[in-house]
């Protein structure tokens, strides 16, 4: 019952290890942002790297050095991915451990390799975990969805645009087929505001420009 999971933080700690190896002899953007100094009366705010840089800030505040940092980001990127592993177990796909392993260590060595440092990679990956956990069969955990959001925004606001629009579009698709067209006016209504200013806030964010 527990191989996987103790694999999975095993094969976390060696890319771990190997990311250390790799920082120390070319050097990565991580080692940057925690070097970098950051202005609280420039940045009340962060978004993408200023987000980053503020999250380095607070470990140098605590007096936590860079390795421990690291370290301690393995061991949430560990949780992230246990995480994940408790959402598609059940998967028929997945339901052969080996199998599983293989397709995690593999397909996501990207992933295992650059979460283990302070880099927005992490924390995204840990917003889109949080998405998969909120939705179901059923139904959608809202709490669990708006946090999900909130740090997708935070660290790459278009992933965050892009599930959004993703649901809109599921939602409508869905309320057509069901034949509910009252609901379907209602959500139009309800979203169309609030997709506005996120479509606003995108372009803004990623300096969109109309000729």
């Amino acid at each position: 019952e527990f191989k996987i999971p103790i694999l999975i933080i095993s094969g976390n700690f060696i890319f771990f290890l190997l990311f250390l190896n790799y920082e120390n002899s070319s050097g990565t953007d991580s080692l940057g942002w925690y070097r970098k100094p950051y202005l609280n009366d420039i940045v009340q705010f962060g978004i993408r790297n200023e987000a980053v840089i503020k999250i380095a800030a607070m470990y140098k505040s605590l007096k936590i050095n860079y390795l421990n940092l690291a370290l301690s980001l393995n061991i949430i990127s560990s949780i992230i991915f246990l995480f994940y592993y408790l959402k598609v177990k059940n998967f028929y796909f997945f339901k052969n451990s080996l199998v599983f392993l293989i397709f995690f260590m593999m397909i996501n060595s990207g992933i295992l390799f650059w979460s283990n440092s302070l880099l927005k990679e992490n924390f995204v990956y840990f917003g889109l975990i949080l998405f998969l956990i909120s939705i179901n069969d059923k139904n959608i955990n809202p709490y669990i969805f708006i946090t999900s959001i909130i740090i997708l925004f935070i660290f790459r606001p278009v992933i965050g645009f892009m599930i959004l629009i993703s649901c809109f579009i599921f939602f409508n698709i869905k309320l057509i087929f069901n034949k509910e067209y009252i609901k379907l006016i209602n959500l139009t209504i309800v979203s169309i505001i609030p997709l506005s200013l996120v479509i606003f806030f995108i372009f803004q964010e990623y300096n969109f420009e109309f000729s």
